[in-house]
């Protein structure tokens, strides 16, 4: 891994713990396609989730794709959530609907 790939993901993480040692809450988050390198933004977070998370935070991905790109979308919750079947059930509706509200 490059070096600045580690600042980077250690800093990335030590928010998410942050954010969700206070929270029993969820997260989506959206990868940018502006460049054309969603795909690698994917992969790379993915990975950063397989090499940092501590069992306390479960991940779902899904993707929507238009004739000009993919865009890669994550829902990020914590293991204790009381709602984490409703909102994964919303999140793959919104998946399903090319990121649409239903």
């Amino acid at each position: 891994m490059h070096p600045i790939d580690n600042r980077i993901a250690i800093t990335v993480v030590s928010i998410l713990q942050k954010f969700f040692s206070r929270n029993e809450n969820a997260m989506i988050m959206v990868c940018d396609n502006c460049d054309g390198k969603e795909a690698k933004r994917e992969k790379l977070f993915s990975r950063w989730f397989s090499r940092y998370n501590d069992g306390n935070i479960r991940k779902y991905d899904g993707s929507s794709a238009c004739e000009d790109y993919t865009l890669y979308v994550s829902l990020y919750i914590h293991k204790q959530n009381r709602n984490e079947q409703q909102l994964v059930s919303a999140f793959y509706d919104l998946v399903n609907n090319n990121l649409y509200p239903i």
